[in-house]
């Protein structure tokens, strides 16, 4: 009996997955950087290009990829800082263009390509706004470093001693 053809060779996955990267890129890789498209690619080949929904990817391998055990390379990293990585997954997830289930400490992130691009700008739009427009609530030093910047007096701690 002739060996089952596998998943990849039947051409399904070629389809799925040139349909959804077409939506990704028409509807929402206009507004992202570069490494936000990076981490959004790195998501979608370690879900959909293996015909999963979601996938438990740690930070590491965001960075630095993942490996089989005799060190061949299954998926290489972004090459992204850990705080900058970090950054852009909280970002993605405030845009609802990723999503992320939490089950202990474990993450599992999928891409979220049936997200109406109305929505993303709109949460987007939201996302930068708080970026750019903090909260009054700023922190003492802060202020201080805003106004130093902008070449004004610093005013006195409230309670400090003279």
């Amino acid at each position: 009996m002739p060996a089952t053809p596998s998943f990849y060779s039947t051409g399904r996955v070629m389809l799925k997955t040139n349909i959804l990267l077409n939506i990704f890129y028409d509807r929402y890789a206009a507004h992202l950087t570069q490494a936000e498209i990076l981490v959004c690619m790195f998501i979608f080949r370690r879900t959909y290009c293996f015909n999963k929904v979601q996938e438990r990817i740690s930070t590491e391998e965001f960075i630095n990829g993942v490996y089989t055990d005799d060190g061949q390379t299954v998926t290489g990293g972004i090459g992204l800082h850990r705080v900058s990585l970090h950054k852009i997954l909280k970002k993605l997830e405030a845009t609802k263009l990723i999503k992320v289930t939490r089950k202990g400490v474990r993450k599992y992130y999928s891409l979220n390509v049936t997200l109406p691009a109305k929505m993303f700008l709109r949460n987007l739009n939201l996302v930068n706004s708080k970026a750019d427009n903090p909260s009054k609530s700023i922190s003492y030093k802060t202020a201080n470093l805003m106004l130093i910047v902008n070449n004004e007096k610093t005013p006195k701690k409230r309670g400090a001693n003279k």
